[in-house]
């Protein structure tokens, strides 16, 4: 055996223990790694690649690369969003406006006939009605807010944006 160092090593200036592995691709991709390993500031395309697969190994290795993986993680978040959706459905249902509850209304009826400015007037007239209105209030402001057609300052208070005049 020699000790000889192969030409191309030298020539490229490699340490020993380097070698050459082929690649088959589409020159379209050869171009676009030649211009991206340009872009980067790397020595040679060869370098670049290089680099991009020991990134990708590392990846695989914790478990975030991979085509199965990507899958059963989709499959999980999609699970996770149904129990999220069905959680929120819940709550929604549990904190339901006591306006929207029928045993609130009845309890302002009565065997006599009542106009409804009456029963409104009795709402009204309630110590609650806050407790009652303060939340729907608040849901529907911070909802307008997330669709920017209103905005909080603090100290200000809420008002319209421009988008939500319109």
């Amino acid at each position: 055996m020699t000790d000889e160092i192969p030409q191309w090593k030298e020539t490229l200036g490699l340490a020993d223990d380097s070698t050459r592995v082929q690649i088959i691709c589409k020159e379209q991709h050869r171009d676009e790694w030649t211009k991206e390993a340009d872009e980067k500031g790397y020595s040679s395309r060869s370098s670049y690649l290089y680099e991009l697969i020991e990134e990708a190994r590392a990846y695989r290795k914790d478990g975030f690369l991979g085509w199965e993986h990507a899958q059963e993680r989709i499959e999980e978040l999609k699970s996770e969003i149904e129990q999220l959706e069905d959680e929120l459905d819940e709550e929604k249902e549990a904190n339901k406006s006591p306006l929207n509850n029928s045993g609130t209304v009845k309890r302002h009826l009565s065997e006599n006939y009542k106009r409804l400015n009456e029963i409104v007037e009795q709402f009204l007239q309630e110590e609650n009605l806050e407790l009652v209105l303060r939340p729907a209030i608040e849901d529907t402001l911070y909802t307008l807010a997330g669709e920017d057609e209103v905005e909080y300052q603090r100290g200000h208070g809420w008002r319209l944006t421009e988008r939500g005049e319109g």
